[in-house]
């Protein structure tokens, strides 16, 4: 009798079993409430450049096995980044200062129904400078837009240790994107001489150069004006200390026929030295993987970077 009673209790199991997964499949809404997204909050500013997506279950399907995908991006149309049975997601190697959006779609593991989120949407951080924590900074506020730039004192002439941002009309970010505005904007030289430094203030001149050549008995200095590490330059860095804190930022350049080219590799400042006849002016660049702070003539409709002296 006992081989009969345990075939019985099986067979009891098995039947309890099926009638419990017919009733977990019956629960299948028909239609799903969308995922709750739960973080980052949706508008909100100075996300980290890694952040961890999190978003909770559909309220009305407590008892269905889930995924979810995740469009992810800074695109017009989000691409798909993860099919997950998680309720999170980490997406690192972000852009600074970079509008993000995201939404979370859950279907049933059969794909009979599924629901969508709303869009949720951040900004990153903004991207700041290597300051040198040795020197002593002094502030200047621009009064014509009251951005706050860091300033330092070398060989007896205070400096910007920031490159310039004021909005001039026809001036622009590298590749106009707004993610490169610690770099500061990039201006021509007509822009730089008139425009981009406030009152008080004054573009470079090639006497201030020469000035600062004889404080350093050489122009081998230029890793005394790059902002050090390779944050914003490209390695190696050749020799940048940073010891000015003057913190030269390799922003690059637009070509007025060949477009931006450089970032990360050059730091060009325009300095006031005309040559009308040939429509070129002076600029002092430094370069990523030398340590020569060089003397050029360059197009006057090129963009580069400004550094102000105060007058």
């Amino acid at each position: 009798m006992k081989p009969i009673r345990y075939k019985i209790f099986f067979t009891c199991l098995i039947l309890i079993a099926a009638v419990s997964c017919k009733k977990q499949k019956e629960e299948i809404p028909a239609e799903m409430t969308p995922p709750l997204l739960v973080y980052p909050d949706s508008n909100i500013s100075d996300i980290d450049t890694t952040v961890t997506l999190r978003w909770k279950r559909p309220l009305n399907a407590d008892n269905v096995i889930l995924e979810y995908q995740v469009y992810f991006g800074d695109e017009a149309v989000l691409p798909m980044v993860t099919n997950t049975t998680d309720t999170f997601y980490t997406v690192s190697g972000l852009k600074y200062f970079t509008f993000y959006k995201w939404r979370v779609v859950a279907f049933n593991k059969e794909n009979t129904t599924s629901s969508s989120s709303s869009f949720w949407h951040f900004w990153t951080l903004r991207e700041i400078q290597n300051f040198n924590p040795a020197v002593t900074y002094g502030t200047l506020t621009d009064p014509r837009d009251q951005q706050v730039y860091k300033t330092v004192t070398i060989n007896g002439k205070t400096w910007t240790a920031e490159n310039m941002n004021r909005y001039v009309p026809g001036s622009c970010y590298y590749d106009e994107k707004s993610y490169n505005e610690v770099y500061g904007r990039l201006y021509t030289y007509m822009q730089a001489l008139h425009d981009a430094c406030p009152y008080g203030w004054r573009l470079p001149t090639n006497d201030d150069y020469a000035q600062m050549l004889l404080y350093f008995g050489t122009d081998n200095f230029s890793g005394e004006l790059k902002e050090a590490g390779t944050l914003h330059w490209l390695d190696p860095n050749t020799g940048a200390s940073n010891s000015t804190g003057f913190t030269g930022l390799p922003a690059g350049y637009k070509h007025p026929q060949n477009g931006f080219g450089e970032k990360g590799k050059w730091a060009i400042f325009w300095i006031n030295e005309y040559i009308q006849m040939d429509e070129e002016a002076q600029v002092i660049s430094l370069k990523y993987n030398d340590s020569i702070v060089r003397s050029e003539m360059r197009d006057i409709e090129s963009m580069m970077s400004v550094r102000c002296i105060q007058e």
